[in-house]
């Protein structure tokens, strides 16, 4: 994942790791999951989640003045 998403950090991608895991377990688990749905949410997981975490950067850094 790191080559497909250069810009985030290792945690990050560690972090989108286990979100892709998830997903795939949850599908396990849930036997009503077709394949699209499967599809559209890890293609939606990995396609968002550069916006995403670039929006929780910017929310967990608070503004120092100086």
């Amino acid at each position: 994942m790191a080559y497909a998403l250069p810009e985030c950090t290792p945690e990050e991608i560690h972090r989108l790791g286990r979100s892709v895991r998830r997903t795939f377990f949850s599908a396990l688990v849930d036997r009503t999951v077709t394949p699209e749905e499967m599809r559209h949410q890890l293609l939606s997981l990995i396609q968002g989640w550069p916006a995403t975490v670039r929006q929780q950067a910017r929310l967990e850094r608070p503004k120092v003045k100086r």
